[in-house]
């Protein structure tokens, strides 16, 4: 679809599975367990648009700050230099902003405010799971609501998250985790459907050989490669797709 402005993500490989790269203002959902190479990709992506003179925001909900520019810097990106520059910016929330009533605002304003291009946010499943507090649960038992509508409310608000930020304009790689046996692709189930974009990434064991792999499931105006893709992790590139 040659009409489509696409961002070209810096991840080798990648944006040959999506016509090009991701169209701009996409909200994508990385999915996956632990340790298959979600948060490496996005601080790839953030990288890779720095580099091409887009500034970025890293909304971290996992991490401190002095972790994610750790990480980074293992890869040749240097975070805290970009960030004295003014060209990235590392958002941690704790759990007082995540249990406070404004925690959508507080990023909502973050990004509008100095007009990023570039969005991360690890973990949508910790911002959107969290916020009910365990009082606040509680509460909700005692005045006779179900386990079920609490997790629908849940779900609504990932569904009204993601509506918000998208109408930001800023194109946005929003971590998920995928709980084994659990129903989904995505700990909240609604974000997999709500989102432009989602990608899989997985540790697959074959034969004692491990691998792991990664599939574009969707790409909303994209004609996406949905072949499963090997793919490696090297300390001078990042993420590098077969």
């Amino acid at each position: 679809m040659a009409d489509i402005e696409r961002v070209k993500t810096g991840i080798p490989g990648f944006d040959e599975l999506v016509e090009g790269g991701i169209p701009k203002g996409s909200f994508v959902v990385l999915t996956g367990g632990p340790g298959t190479g979600k948060t490496i990709l996005a601080s790839q992506f953030l990288a890779g648009g720095i580099a091409n003179g887009e500034n970025g925001i890293f909304v971290s909900v996992e991490q401190s700050k002095e972790e994610i520019i750790a990480q980074a810097a293992q890869f040749g990106w240097d975070f805290a230099k970009m960030e004295k520059e003014g060209k990235l910016k590392i958002m941690c929330l704790g759990l007082s902003d995540l249990f406070g009533s404004a925690t959508l605002e507080i990023v909502e304003n973050a990004i509008r405010d100095d007009h990023y291009s570039r969005v991360v946010i690890d973990s949508i499943t910790s911002l959107i799971l969290t916020p009910t507090s365990p009082q606040t649960i509680v509460r909700l038992m005692g005045q006779k609501v179900s386990a079920d509508s609490i997790m629908e409310l849940r779900r609504a608000s990932a569904s009204v998250f993601i509506d918000r930020v998208k109408r930001l304009g800023a194109t946005t790689l929003g971590i998920a985790q995928k709980i084994e046996g659990m129903p989904g692709l995505t700990a909240d189930t609604i974000s997999e459907f709500k989102c432009d974009g989602l990608v899989m990434l997985s540790i697959v064991e074959t034969g004692g050989d491990v691998s792991r792999t990664l599939k574009v499931l969707k790409m909303r105006s994209s004609n996406n490669d949905l072949n499963t893709k090997k793919f490696s992790i090297t300390e001078d590139t990042g993420i590098v797709i077969e």
